[in-house]
């Protein structure tokens, strides 16, 4: 059940090489395991020293370096390390790229084949400033403008007094609409040791954390989870209401956190862990992480751009 069995359908569709091997550029991935749901990834190939390598987004965790990838025409094959072990063994990508598409096989240490099918990451630029449409109070409806991410999940959330909390450690709350590009105000309020996050259209992570008085990081409050770091941290302590303010253009996001700019129009290369989906040309939802404990939300507002 290795790349062989892909090849059939990656026939059908010539290679398309530009500027290296055909691999090179990044890739919003959905794993296809044969029991189980589907799992989004992402990974991005450069080239570099005469060879290449990149980075890995798998269905959790954060983007993680590959060291070296093999690419022989079509073909392409690394192995990802575990995220804080770079030299460790981990699970061998086999695939093959046919134009802006293509597919493989990860086979885990244990021996499970896992398929993949992959298309190339839109680049999502805009050629014209937004027009603003009207401001939609995300909580006006209270939960019921809500979903679980997963039915069976435990109901963690409520409102109160216009304030959306999650009481304890439960399931992620995801709205009803979707949105492409937008501007996103809303106030948080983070316990000491907390963790939650906003996913924009629902897979990209702008963290929210505990992370007064530490170094500025992806993976710090306010970050672009492992994608995107702060210049700076102004969070404050746990428990004190905090404000952002966040625009979302194409691929390019800005972050404001309790007035000071933290990211600039920067560029969010892919998809985060958690992302619902790979499909990053899309519209999508905000999410809101739940399943990491209690954390508070007020003053929720999205404005559309057109």
């Amino acid at each position: 059940m290795r790349i062989a069995m892909l090849l059939p359908l990656l026939l059908l569709a010539g290679c398309v090489t530009t500027g290296g091997p055909s691999v090179v550029g990044r890739w919003d991935l959905t794993m296809q395991p044969v029991e189980g749901n589907s799992s989004p990834s992402w990974f991005e190939v450069i080239l570099a020293d005469g060879g290449l390598n990149g980075r890995f987004q798998g269905g959790g965790g954060h983007a993680t370096p590959i060291h070296r990838i093999e690419s022989n025409g079509p073909r392409f094959s690394f192995v990802r390390p575990p995220e804080d072990r770079p030299g460790a063994p981990g699970p061998r990508f086999e695939g093959l790229v046919s134009g802006s598409q293509l597919a493989g096989t990860m086979t885990s240490l244990t021996g499970m084949i896992t398929p993949f099918t992959g298309v190339r990451t839109p680049p999502l630029i805009r050629t014209a400033p937004p027009v603003w449409g009207q401001p939609v109070d995300l909580l006006a409806q209270g939960v019921a403008g809500w979903r679980l991410q997963n039915p069976n999940s435990r109901p963690s959330w409520r409102v109160v007094d216009g304030v959306l909390e999650n009481t304890e450690t439960g399931g992620n709350l995801v709205t009803n609409d979707a949105w492409m590009d937008f501007r996103l105000q809303v106030e948080v309020n983070v316990p000491a040791g907390g963790n939650s996050g906003i996913y924009l259209r629902g897979r990209h992570e702008v963290q929210v954390l505990d992370s007064y008085g530490k170094p500025a990081g992806s993976r710090e409050m306010g970050g672009i989870y492992g994608q995107v770091s702060p210049t700076s941290n102004p969070s404050r302590a746990p428990g004190e209401w905090q404000s952002f303010d966040i625009t979302f253009l194409g691929r390019r996001v800005t972050v404001i956190l309790n007035g000071v700019t933290i990211i600039d129009h920067q560029e969010i290369p892919g998809i985060t862990g958690g992302a619902l989906d790979a499909h990053s040309g899309e519209p999508g939802p905000i999410m809101l992480q739940g399943d990491h404990g209690p954390v508070k939300y007020r003053n929720m507002r999205l404005t559309p751009a057109g």
